[in-house]
């Protein structure tokens, strides 16, 4: 296994910033985009003008059909590498439909692990191409979800086709759609060879040892996709490329790295301020119904800033696609980590040998600590839209649907940095894992933009 360390963040810097005030504050911006939960229905958008090249026409279809998946994602209950892979492949999809009529972009297939070789669609309406190849590839990675997830996808792309077909000419749509599908279903097939349709149900028995993982309160839940490092990433050669350093030795010994790992995590939960709370539930995204869980998030960031930087619809595509497929890689490479080391959770440790009663302020997840999934995912995404965009200021509105207050980031980084040390305020991950979470994302993103190649 390779384990590459980049751009190291060390502990004394990481917990410097952990354990202080948050830099930063909380701002109220309701003038911002709100693209998760807005209301606004697909009929207050105008058909796309045909003849104009996606370089020429707004994002809005391509948001919208985002925010759609959000909603079912969400409501699907879909786990944090699960979730990943439905807005990967859907925004792969998009972007293989507006890359083909987009001076500036390529086509990945041929680079992408699974995915044959796609001829390029021509002389289409391309936001009704668009929204028939992400049609049949959201049909695709929702094949196992609900009936109801399944038909408001199928509803939602047979009423966009009905709106951007408005005033075209039959051989125009009737092209568009079949050259929209063509593009879907080679993405669709993508998805259905990647090993997760195989890998569903399958039985897990976790392995036994003082330092193994075991069910953590207060849902005791079974572990969640132990059997993700079978699914095939989207970009990375082997599922363990971007593996981290492995975890500080396991000791029971008060005063041992590893116990001062855990008291670390013990007594940050008495110092804690009330803001760093706030954060650490505004960056929960837990699969709990109220959020389309990290890689989402992220996603949403990606579209926020391509909106805030007045992109059109090709490079809002190229923006939204390289976020989701770097947090999708990431969300891979940690989960292979995870199952292969089987870390037991701060609150296990806690509770057998510091102190009982003690319990964390976010609810422990069901799958194994090393390492931290919103470091590695946020890590990648922020790494690959850092690499593509730069620098660049944002306004984040992805908790106005549950109340928190929007957050502003002088940077993607610095939201990275944020979201990976909302894990230490909540109580659920050693700062290793959360710093190396950091250092393995930054490694994905880093092969994801070398070999996604979209220029």
């Amino acid at each position: 296994m390779s384990r590459r360390t980049n751009r190291p963040v060390t502990r004394r810097r990481f917990l410097a910033t952990a354990l202080q005030a948050t830099a930063g504050g909380v701002v109220m911006s309701m003038a911002a985009p709100d693209l998760v939960g807005a209301a606004s229905a697909a009929s207050s958008r105008p058909p796309g003008r045909p003849g104009l090249p996606p370089k020429l026409l707004p994002a809005d279809d391509l948001v919208a059909w985002f925010r759609h998946v959000y909603d079912q994602v969400k409501a699907e209950r879909c786990t944090p590498p699960s979730a990943a892979r439905i807005y990967g492949h859907v925004m792969l999809a998009a972007y293989e439909v507006v890359a083909a009529g987009s001076p500036h972009l390529r086509s990945m297939s041929g680079r992408l692990n699974g995915l044959a070789p796609i001829t390029a669609p021509v002389g289409v309406h391309w936001p009704l191409a668009m929204n028939e190849a992400v049609t049949v590839a959201a049909a695709a990675v929702f094949r196992d979800r609900s009936a109801t997830a399944r038909e408001a996808i199928d509803a939602y792309g047979a009423e966009e086709r009905g709106r951007l077909s408005s005033g075209l000419a039959s051989a125009l749509v009737n092209r568009s759609v079949a050259e929209g599908a063509r593009v879907g279903r080679a993405v669709a097939d993508r998805a259905d060879g990647d090993g997760y349709l195989s890998i569903l149900g399958r039985p897990y028995t976790p392995p036994e040892g003082p330092d193994k993982w075991v069910r953590t309160p207060p849902n005791f839940g079974p572990a969640l996709e132990p059997h993700w490092g079978e699914v095939r990433s989207f970009l990375l050669t082997t599922n363990d490329e971007c593996g981290p350093v492995p975890p500080v030795p396991y000791s029971e010994e008060a005063g041992s790295p590893f116990w001062n790992q855990a008291n670390t995590v013990y007594e940050t939960s008495k110092i804690v301020t009330d803001e760093q709370r706030q954060l650490a539930l505004f960056w929960r995204d837990n699969p709990d119904g109220t959020t389309g869980l990290p890689s989402g998030h992220w996603v949403n960031i990606a579209a926020l800033a391509a909106q805030g930087k007045g992109l059109m619809l090709d490079r809002t595509a190229e923006t939204m696609v390289v976020a989701a497929i770097a947090a999708a890689d990431g969300f891979t490479s940690c989960w292979t980590e995870k199952y292969r080391t089987n870390l037991l959770r701060p609150v296990t440790y806690v509770q057998r040998h510091i102190d009982s009663t003690w319990n964390t302020f976010v609810n422990s997840p069901a799958f194994p600590e090393y390492t931290s999934g919103h470091s590695v995912g946020s890590g990648a995404a922020a790494g690959a839209l850092t690499g593509l965009l730069g620098q660049v200021a944002f306004t984040d509105t992805t908790g106005r649907p549950n109340g928190h207050p929007d957050r502003h980031y002088s940077s993607f980084q610095e939201a990275a940095e944020e979201a990976a040390q909302s894990r230490l305020w909540g109580g659920i991950h050693y700062p290793m894992g959360i710093e190396q979470g950091l250092v393995q994302g930054d490694h994905v993103a880093r092969l994801v933009m070398a070999r996604a190649a979209t220029r």
